[in-house]
């Protein structure tokens, strides 16, 4: 066991395998801890985070995420930022996986529709809510994943290519986080999807990223800060489709007088734009 590590302010550090478990883990104002593949952070004590911990999964497939695997309490601040923004898969791509019950059957890629037609736009990407349609009718990718333990990455939007490629927004990562004791969460905990790029109203724009993966198991939930894996806006000027809200699942002792968290703190909305994504 490492007995601590301690991120400075205006330093990064960064792990790209799952290291020694740690006692305590200190990320200070304007510090940052980068995680990257699929690896764990293990502490047997108290983490505090103070400045930013980035959590990049590193595509590869679809169940790759980031775990906290926290022994003693989790405490963010309201400086502090846990995220896998724009970190799940790229433009126009998302895994292979079986697509939810908003639909019927089958397996989706998730990812917006790609256009290569004049005045197209790209579709949103899909996670928890389906992607939106691109303004010219162009899908958005199938909703798809697990609604009660979401370790999955998700998809990007579509590209719209006709004159030039105008990218779709990435979709947002995945993090698990485990905490045996308190987690106060005064900052923020997100996986949000990128926007989609435009063509400065020449007609064609790319879809949203969708709303990346949250899942949380506490023992007792504190705090006023938000836990967010909201889809990416698809390109406003020549209105790309939105991308799909993503997935939280977040479990904590109801019974426990120190769980005090505001519920109305989480959102998994969808990214507006030539049709919004759904939540």
């Amino acid at each position: 066991t490492i007995p601590s590590l301690t991120v400075p302010a205006s330093a990064v550090v960064t792990f790209a395998s799952s290291p020694a478990t740690m006692s305590t883990v200190s990320v200070a104002n304007t510090g940052t801890l980068t995680l990257t593949n699929n690896i764990t952070l293990t502490t047997t004590g108290n983490v505090t985070v103070d400045g930013t911990v980035v959590c990049d999964p590193a595509p590869a497939a679809s169940n790759t995420y980031v775990r906290l695997n926290i022994g003693g309490n989790l405490t963010v601040s309201g400086t502090g930022v846990i995220h896998s923004d724009y970190l799940g898969y790229g433009a126009s791509a998302g895994p292979n996986v079986p697509v939810s019950d908003l639909t019927s059957s089958g397996t989706s890629t998730g990812a917006g529709t790609d256009t290569a037609t004049n005045n197209y736009d790209g579709g949103g990407g899909a996670h928890g809510g389906a992607g939106g349609a691109g303004l010219s009718a162009i899908g958005g990718g199938s909703a798809y994943g697990s609604a009660t333990a979401p370790i999955t990455m998700w998809s990007g939007g579509g590209n719209s290519t006709y004159g030039g490629t105008r990218y779709g927004g990435a979709g947002g990562g995945a993090i698990k986080i485990d905490v045996t004791g308190t987690m106060t969460l005064s900052g923020v905990v997100r996986a949000n999807g990128y926007v989609g790029a435009g063509s400065a109203g020449a007609g064609e724009g790319g879809g949203g990223g969708a709303g990346g993966s949250l899942y949380v198991t506490v023992g007792t939930l504190a705090g006023t800060g938000t836990l967010q894996a909201d889809g990416g806006a698809g390109d406003a000027t020549d209105g790309g489709g939105g991308g799909g809200g993503g997935r939280i699942a977040l479990y904590y002792d109801t019974t426990s007088n120190g769980s005090t968290y505001a519920l109305a703190s989480v959102t998994v909305s969808g990214g507006a734009a030539g049709a919004s994504g759904a939540a």
